[in-house]
C-alpha cells in the first residue's frame, strides 16, 4: 500500500481527474471533503499504480456515489485533519487528536471554519454528513 503521509489528498491539480466526476454530484465543502476522501481511500488500499490508473479510468466512466458515501462515513477525522493542515501549511502545535477533543461537539464548525479561512472566504456554514 501507498504510504498516505507522502500523499497531499488535498492537491487537486494533481488528482483534478477525480474531482471533476464528482463536481456534477456535490458542491463546495461537501465536494472538497468528498474528493480527499476519495484520494485517501484509492492511495490506502492499493499500491499498484495499474490499479489505481484502472480504478480512476472505471470511475470516470461511471463515477460509484454509493463508494463515496460509504468511504465518507468511515474516514478518519484525525487523519483527514492532520492532511488538512500540512496541505494549507499550518504548522500543528497540538495533536490533532485533542483539537478534535476540544471541539467534540463542533466538528462541524471546525471543518467549516478552517474550509472558510483558508480554501473559500464567501463559504457559508454547512452540516457537514460525520
Amino acid at each position: 500500500m501507498a504510504d498516505t503521509n507522502e500523499i497531499d489528498i488535498f492537491d487537486f491539480d494533481k488528482f483534478s481527474h477525480i474531482r471533476d466526476v464528482l463536481k456534477p454530484h456535490y458542491t463546495g465543502i461537501e465536494l472538497y471533503f468528498k474528493t480527499a476522501i476519495v484520494i485517501d481511500y484509492l492511495m490506502c488500499n492499493t499500491s499498484s499504480p495499474q490499479f489505481i490508473n484502472e480504478f480512476i479510468n472505471s470511475f470516470i466512466k461511471c463515477p460509484d456515489l454509493k463508494l463515496v458515501d460509504t468511504v465518507g462515513k468511515t474516514f478518519s477525522k484525525p487523519i483527514i485533519l492532520a492532511k488538512m493542515y500540512a496541505h494549507l501549511g499550518m504548522r500543528l502545535t497540538v495533536d490533532v487528536d485533542l483539537i478534535l477533543e476540544k471541539y467534540k461537539t463542533y466538528e462541524n464548525e471546525l471543518f467549516n471554519r478552517i474550509y472558510r479561512k483558508h480554501v473559500d472566504p464567501n463559504h457559508v456554514t454547512q452540516i457537514l454528513w460525520f
